[in-house]
């Protein structure tokens, strides 16, 4: 690296930073993983046709159990492996992207593996495992070529008893067949048909997982490709082995690319989701700036037309300050201390003002609160909570009187909401409460938030909030909230300076409007 120059005036100059990786970005999502299976499935035809040749001209030698047999047929073994490392990357697909045919794809290709840890030599156990293995494969091809995308009940216990069970009646029932010489060679061209005819189908109807088509149609030559030679022939078990080796190295590295593919693909989802997180934060950031100012512009707005002679009015633009007030509260995202968010604050200067808005805007709203009752809590969640139980009452009670009581316990103080609306079935009394529920309702405007928040932040006070039938009929919401023993003495300053006063009429604050 240069070191840094100075000429006449001039700044020095800057070196660049290297950049920290060369060549194509890897952790990308590959652009093309689609393998070529044609060429692949012509590739172990040819080694078919090949194989072919040598066994003719061995045999015209008079050659029929070359010394090559047994290293060759040991290559069974190293096909095993593969089949293992392929369905562990199946399996892992399957759990990263929930699609239940590379799991089936990891139990077709396990299954057909297994049979080259059973022996290395050439026996008729050993057929008749390789065998079984083939037919239980093609069992489960079938259920991976007709089967769904994605599976919720898929059980990997069930499946793993039904194919250990599959193979044992597969196994016992071929190693009778091969163990008498009673139609092995027609069972053997018959079972390599069928892995020839899953190859095609699974070509035609599957667009992922292609590896397996080659794996199948490798398979499938291996039975039905040599019908003149005996099943248990030295040289023909060479020739399969040959096809199972190369067969099962294209579908270690087709599913190897699946599964990077898919890691890559949820690298990218999950950066696009950072990404988008950030931007949405930053727009809400803004857009809670933009409120703020509004509701500071909205509050000076009323305090300036505050009239000075007309007490309806003057008691409607307090209450309507207040509630703006306490929507800057909300809206407000500066860091507070623990110690601060909870207060003492006088019941009724918190609710008053919320229920004489709401009077004001034509709801039907009568309230009881005692002037010296003093609670402990978040002022401000206090009153979303009343205001969520008055617009519920509102919404599913339309017309119907509100009246709001606030009653002094030991340590509670309960507050009541009741209408005299339909009221809530005892069945729904607990589930009206639930996230997204609204109940039998579902006609009425509401995503079934209101009463799920408004118990939350109950239960955050260290209180609680059920629903009750109200005498007379109708719903009565009950909430508690922790209170607090008050002097005598801060009761009667209170009393002196409180402005908040119950409405002379209703008809006063309808014209306040």
């Amino acid at each position: 690296m240069r070191r840094p120059t100075r000429l006449g005036n001039h700044s020095p100059e800057i070196p660049t930073a290297e950049p920290a990786y060369r060549g194509r970005d890897r952790r990308a999502v590959p652009r093309d993983t689609n393998l070529p299976v044609g060429r692949m499935c012509v590739a172990v035809a040819l080694i078919a046709i090949t194989w072919g040749m040598v066994i003719a001209l061995l045999h015209y030698a008079g050659v029929t159990e070359p010394r090559f047999t047994v290293p060759v047929v040991r290559l069974d073994v190293g096909a095993s492996l593969l089949a293992a490392v392929t369905a562990v990357a199946c399996f892992f697909r399957w759990r990263l992207e929930g699609t239940a045919s590379a799991f089936w794809a990891g139990v077709a290709v396990l299954v057909l593996g297994a049979s080259g840890f059973a022996s290395t030599e050439i026996t008729k156990g050993y057929l008749a495992a390789g065998m079984a293995c083939s037919v239980v494969a093609v069992g489960v091809v079938a259920v991976w070529i007709r089967g769904v995308e994605v599976d919720a009940g898929l059980s990997v216990p069930k499946v793993g008893l039904r194919t250990s069970a599959g193979l044992v009646v597969a196994f016992a029932a071929i190693r009778f067949l091969v163990g008498r010489d009673l139609a092995v060679v027609p069972v053997s061209i018959v079972i390599g048909v069928a892995l020839l005819a899953a190859a095609y189908a699974a070509y035609v109807t599957h667009t992922r997982d292609q590896w397996m088509v080659v794996v199948l149609v490798a398979y499938g030559l291996g039975y039905a490709a040599y019908p003149t030679l005996a099943v248990v022939d030295p040289l023909r078990t060479a020739a399969a082995a040959s096809f199972h080796l190369l067969a099962m190295g294209m579908a270690a590295f087709g599913s190897t690319l699946l599964l990077h593919e898919a890691a890559a693909r949820q690298r990218e989802t999950a950066f696009r989701l950072r990404v988008e997180r950030d931007e949405a934060k930053d727009r809400f950031a803004e857009t809670l700036h933009e409120v703020r100012s509004t509701v500071t512009a909205l509050e000076g707005g009323v305090r300036t037309f505050e009239p000075a002679n007309d007490p309806a009015q003057a008691l409607l633009s307090r209450a309507l300050v207040a509630e703006i007030q306490r929507l800057r509260a909300l809206v407000d995202d500066r860091p507070v201390s623990v110690n601060a968010e909870v207060e003492t604050f006088w019941v009724s200067e918190v609710l008053e003002p919320m229920l004489t808005v709401c009077v004001a805007a034509g709801w039907v709203v009568s309230w009881d609160i005692p002037a010296d009752l003093h609670a402990v809590g978040r002022s401000t969640d206090v009153a979303q909570m009343v205001h969520a139980l008055l617009t519920n009452a509102h919404r599913h009670a339309p017309g119907s009187p509100i009246n709001v009581v606030v009653a002094r316990g030991d340590d509670f103080a309960s507050i009541r909401v009741e209408d005299r609306g339909p009221g809530v079935e005892l069945s729904q009394r607990e589930k009206v409460f639930e996230r997204g529920e609204r109940g039998d309702a579902t006609d009425i405007d509401g995503r079934g938030l209101g009463l799920h928040i408004a118990r939350t932040i109950a239960r955050s006070h260290g209180g609680n909030l059920w629903v009750e039938e109200r005498p007379g009929g109708g719903a009565a919401f009950v909430m508690t909230v922790p209170t607090v023993t008050v002097l005598p003495s801060a009761v009667r300053d209170r009393t002196v300076s409180s402005t908040w006063k119950h409405p002379s009429t209703e008809t006063d604050l309808r014209n306040a409007q």
